[in-house]
């Protein structure tokens, strides 16, 4: 009896088998074809919409390298904050060594001379902070506000979307000059003060004011260069060597600029306030400093 149940078991089995290997009937078999069909689709479909978005990332980065090119500021644009001058002029870089030596060479650069006419003269062509004009949209890029910002007259012939504007480069050199001044002291102001001691309170404050401005800039925009060094037979130290190779903006072709589209000192310094402009109102210390005399002469707070 044990053995026809084994053997009942073993049939059974051996029938499910064979069930398994059998062909599936044909709805079955058209369910499992429509599945794969399904799964093809969306894969397709799924490869269909990355190769559209890789395309999309490949042309969107094509064009906007196409327009970098035709954007010579475009790198000076993230180092510096926004100015109309990116509009003005396709700025140049160029690669300089510094003439960094320690004793004057010979000749010697007009610019470590001792004060002559000469030298004056090199030096405020670098240093004359000239005005050029620029529009209210310069203003407002510049984070200003167009209805403090003092405007030429339109008897200069600019229109009357004219405000008044410098480059600030110039201000830095002329306060880099005031430096070298002082190093000539005796020379450039003996005649008044007869030595540093007794210069004016302005003319201290005025000196404060440019070593204040240099180390600014300075520390607003580090050159991250490095200098190397060598040995000397007259050093016992490693001695450096200054001579270095920096990017450089082309500076002559900015300076000319300026002399072309500035406006000389003199006539600016005939422009006055227009009687419907509310001024700011300095305090006594400034006031005092500049020799005011005038109402109001013991109030204000602004110290410009």
């Amino acid at each position: 009896m044990d053995s026809e149940n084994a053997r009942y078991a073993d049939d059974k089995l051996h029938q499910s088998d064979l069930g398994s290997l059998l062909p599936l009937n044909d709805g079955d078999a058209q369910l499992a074809l429509n599945a794969s069909r399904r799964k093809l689709k969306l894969l397709i479909s799924v490869n269909i919409v990355l190769s559209f978005i890789l395309l999309c990332g490949i042309f969107i980065g094509t064009l906007q390298r196409l327009i970098d090119l035709g954007d010579k500021n475009l790198y000076l644009k993230k180092v510096t904050a926004d100015s109309p001058m990116f509009d003005k002029l396709d700025v140049r870089l160029e690669i300089k060594q510094m003439e960094a030596t320690l004793l004057t060479p010979e000749p010697a650069p007009i610019f470590r001379q001792p004060p002559s006419p000469e030298v004056d003269a090199a030096w405020d062509r670098l240093a004359n902070v000239r005005p050029i004009p620029i529009t209210r949209k310069d203003v407002i890029l510049l984070g200003k506000d167009p209805d403090q910002a003092s405007k030429f007259p339109e008897s200069f012939g600019f229109g009357r979307d004219a405000y008044i504007g410098r480059l600030d480069v110039f201000h830095v050199i002329h306060c880099l000059d005031q430096v070298r001044r002082e190093a000539h002291f005796e020379h450039y102001y003996g005649k008044h003060w007869g030595n540093s001691g007794n210069a004016s309170e302005l003319h201290k404050i005025h000196l404060s004011h440019c070593f204040h401005i240099l180390l600014q800039n300075l520390m607003c925009a580090p050159n991250l260069d490095i200098y190397t060094h060598f040995w000397a037979d007259a050093q016992l130290n490693a001695f450096p060597d200054f001579n270095v190779n920096h990017q450089c903006i082309d500076f002559e072709q900015l300076l000319k600029w300026q002399e072309e589209h500035s406006v000389p000192v003199d006539d600016f310094g005939a422009i006055r306030r227009p009687d419907d402009y509310k001024p700011h109102i300095m305090t006594p210390k400034f006031k005092e400093l500049f020799g005011y005399e005038g109402p109001g002469r013991y109030v204000g707070d602004e110290i410009a």
